[in-house]
């Protein structure tokens, strides 16, 4: 669906209106997809310490409240995600 120009943001960003709304889509999803993104299931998460090897914060992605957009409507994932295929699935 399009959303009306006055409803756009240039930069991928959403309008102020509609973060609620994609944000509980966004839960809904995970849960309905099995969708991982969570830094237990990535390839750069070290179980040892507990940090990342691409040195990405894990305070916003890792939270259980995760928001899939800010408040200002920006997208807020990890760039450099990629799925650890050996843990068949890991932790959320």
């Amino acid at each position: 669906m399009t959303r009306p120009a006055s409803k756009r943001i240039p930069g991928g960003r959403l309008h102020p209106d509609r973060i609620s709304e994609v944000n509980q889509q966004f839960h809904a999803e995970t849960l309905q997809f099995r969708f991982r993104y969570r830094c237990g299931d990535c390839e750069h998460f070290n179980r040892e310490d507990e940090t990342c090897s691409m040195r990405y914060p894990r305070v916003e992605v890792d939270s259980p409240k995760h928001q899939c957009r800010s408040e200002e409507g920006a997208l807020l994932f990890c760039k450099y995600f990629e799925l650890d295929g050996s843990i068949g699935g890991g932790e959320q």
